[in-house]
């Protein structure tokens, strides 16, 4: 729901008539954030044992808003998507680096992370699907703040599917 402000005017000839400014940024910023894209230009799962694995991600975020916000630093969830449907289950946790966006393209670089294994039976169902099938679908969900200069402190919702090639087709490619 849009905020109301209201001031007076110090234009000259309208120095006592209120005019008021809608602010409606929580929307703006959610808004920005569901319709930006994250790619992967590379995602290593290393080092995996039964408790933790070690990631390393490049990823790519794509927005066309004309705002370049920053976002706080913040932990996503990693959901498998299979047929569609985004498994309740966590495969791990991520902790996303504060992102400072720049139009249209961003580049986040996640280098060595340890990051804690929540359902073993999603990381081998994750495994399987990057060795068996031609894409994968993953969904990251998570929290944080939006900051945009001078503007209030927004809560946002983050929330994105992101798709990517499997082994069977780099390895059936390159045999073709």
């Amino acid at each position: 729901m849009p905020v109301s402000y209201s001031r007076l005017s110090t234009r000259p000839g309208n120095s006592h008539k209120p005019f008021s400014v809608y602010v409606a940024m929580p929307k703006i910023a959610q808004k920005g954030i569901d319709d930006a894209t994250l790619s992967y230009t590379s995602l290593k799962f290393m080092k995996p044992s039964l408790e933790s694995l070690t990631l390393s991600v490049d990823a790519l975020q794509h927005s066309d808003s004309q705002f370049t916000p920053t976002l706080d630093a913040f932990n996503v969830s990693m959901h498998l998507v299979t047929d569609g449907i985004t498994s309740e289950k966590v495969i791990t946790q991520i902790g996303m680096p504060q992102i400072h966006a720049h139009h249209p393209d961003t580049q986040i670089v996640i280098d060595s992370q340890t990051a804690s294994i929540v359902d073993m039976d999603q990381v081998t169902a994750f495994a399987k699907q990057v060795l068996t099938q031609e894409s994968i679908e993953v969904r990251m969900e998570g929290k944080t703040k939006l900051h945009l200069g001078a503007l209030p402190v927004n809560s946002v919702n983050y929330n994105s599917s992101i798709s990517f090639k499997g082994i069977l087709r780099t390895v059936s490619n390159s045999w073709a």
